[in-house]
């Protein structure tokens, strides 16, 4: 089996990498270009993510790894597809478009020791292959590299020409203790800062977390609260049902028993009008008497001729 194409979205350093990989691609760059992040996105593609908290290759901005790889295999090829969510997940996708879900599980046409030999057959380095020479070498290229063999160099070789190269550069060089001098703390500089950049790393992440948390609580409180504003409205009205109850009551009490509304007529506003008006005649009527009344005695004072006046004008 063998890759097609690999495409990288935000996995490590590798933000959007896509290729189309050869029966034999060599990865050529300089120190954090990407090639051990690459090595590693093989590795997932086969076995799936190692592990979940922590993971070395997540982006520093927190978003999640996404990798995909054209898997090409003897009779057929499979597409598989690897994420890491709140949970890994993974799932092959066949050529006729039939899906298998992987979960976080290796390839099933892996074998059972692929990953116990993959760091130590498949990522060969060069301290692995520098005892390797001569015949040695050339049965471990025809058994890595098939019909290409002879267009590599064993390692030791290539080594020993790098070591002769170093060599002779740094003795036509009057200054190189001083330059290796500056070298050496430039590289622990860079340390240094690798080894800050990991602590702000796993600061922010533990500040995520807090986050998170505080986002949780937040939103907890803001449901309290307008439950608590929901009870409050439900008070106003029951307390405001509960006066309108008191004033029936109150009215209730003032109107006495309803035995004394037993005698009341059909139409009880229309006799009270009725009986308006004829206290209104009476009182005209009362009015009329009591003037009848002062005038009689008036008259009684009267002389004679003072009466017989008044009773001609009274006829």
């Amino acid at each position: 089996m063998r890759w097609q194409t690999l495409r990288l979205h935000r996995f490590g350093g590798l933000r959007d990498f896509e290729a189309k990989l050869a029966p034999f691609t060599v990865l050529l760059g300089p120190n954090e270009a990407g090639k051990t992040t690459l090595r590693h996105a093989l590795l997932t593609l086969l076995l799936g993510f190692r592990q979940r908290k922590g993971f070395p290759w997540s982006p520093w901005d927190g978003s999640e790894p996404h990798l995909e790889g054209v898997l090409e295999m003897e009779t057929d090829s499979w597409t598989v597809v690897r994420r890491l969510l709140s949970q890994p997940r993974g799932h092959l996708l066949g050529a006729q478009g039939k899906r298998r879900e992987l979960g976080n599980q290796p390839l099933p046409f892996l074998t059972s020791q692929m990953e116990l030999l993959y760091e130590d057959v498949y990522t060969l380095t060069a301290a692995n292959l520098v005892m390797l020479k001569g015949d040695l070498w050339h049965q471990v290229e025809e058994a890595l590299m098939g019909g290409l063999q002879g267009h590599l160099l064993p390692v030791a070789t290539v080594r020993e020409t790098i070591v002769r190269e170093h060599e002779s550069l740094w003795h036509v060089h009057k200054n190189k203790g001083a330059a290796a001098r500056r070298l050496l703390a430039r590289r622990q500089e860079l340390h240094q800062r690798l080894l800050e950049a990991r602590g702000k790393e796993e600061e922010l992440f533990r500040l995520e977390e807090g986050l998170n948390l505080l986002e949780g609580k937040m939103r907890q409180v803001e449901e309290s609260l307008r439950a608590e504003e929901e009870r409050e409205k439900e008070r106003i009205r029951l307390e405001s049902l509960a006066r309108r109850l008191e004033t029936v009551v109150e009215k209730e009490r003032e109107a006495g028993p309803l035995e004394l509304l037993a005698g009341l007529p059909p139409d009880p506003l229309r006799t009270l009008e009725m009986l308006l008006h004829k206290e209104e005649d009476l009182r005209t009527r009362w009015e009329e008497k009591k003037t009848y009344v002062e005038e009689l005695g008036a008259a009684a004072a009267l002389s004679p001729f003072e009466r017989e006046l008044w009773v001609r004008r009274e006829e």
